[in-house]
């Protein structure tokens, strides 16, 4: 069965006690952090976008995987539980017996998608704001 998000409604868009907690309670670094974080940003779109687009639910589980621990990192819980909602489907859809569980797992991911692209557009955003309060 496919593991759902939970929770992710309650989640706020940064947790700064979780941000700080794996920066070492340094604002710099966290800074620093940030900074390369938004700086891939791009490029790590275009990886699940482009793995999305040819359904190459592999590669999309291995950026969904990536994308779930940077943000958590970072402080990006709602991000990262979405993220790891679809890298448990795609591990699902790796491991599926038969073609309903595949579908199962396909559908899922599908279903979350656009939620997963959008909070990450919003965590981007005010991790971006963050950042510059800081400095």
């Amino acid at each position: 069965m496919i593991r759902k998000t939970y929770g992710q409604s309650e989640l706020s868009v940064f947790d700064e006690k979780t941000a700080l907690m794996y920066s070492g309670d340094d604002p710099q670094m966290f800074a620093r952090f940030g900074e390369d974080y938004l700086a891939q940003k791009e490029a790590t779109v275009k990886k699940l976008t482009d793995a999305y687009a040819a359904a190459d639910w592999k590669n999309y589980t291995i950026y969904a995987h990536g994308l779930k621990s940077s943000s958590l990192s970072l402080g990006g819980k709602k991000l990262s539980e979405t993220a790891k909602a679809i890298e448990q489907a795609g591990k699902n859809w790796n491991a599926a017996q038969d073609d309903d569980e595949k579908a199962a797992a396909i559908n899922y991911i599908k279903a979350h998608h656009e939620d997963m692209m959008r909070f990450y557009d919003e965590f981007s955003a005010v991790l971006s704001q963050k950042i510059a309060d800081r400095v």
